[in-house]
């Protein structure tokens, strides 16, 4: 999966995936988001180099990303219980 709004520089962030350009964690983004309840405005206000665009984008793949990685691992896990039953 090509991302075009998130990147993990192992230089960076400690290698934490990043809204590309930036050193803002996408975790961030999303705990920001979800638990403290703020809006892509307020975020945007916070980070003003950060494009309401690219926050949302950067949320969208986030949410792709991790959904690709549950289903591989789905997968994985099936095709072990699989083998156990057999």
């Amino acid at each position: 999966m090509k991302l075009k709004y998130l990147e993990a520089i192992p230089d960076r962030a400690s290698g934490d995936l990043t809204l590309k350009g930036t050193r803002i964690r996408v975790e961030l983004v999303l705990i920001r988001l979800t638990e403290v309840g703020e809006s892509f405005e307020e975020l945007h206000e916070m980070w003003p180099h950060v494009s309401i665009k690219k926050l949302k984008g950067a949320v969208k793949e986030a949410i792709e990303f991790v959904g690709m990685l549950n289903y591989k691992n789905l997968n994985h896990l099936s095709e072990t219980y699989e083998e156990l039953r057999t």
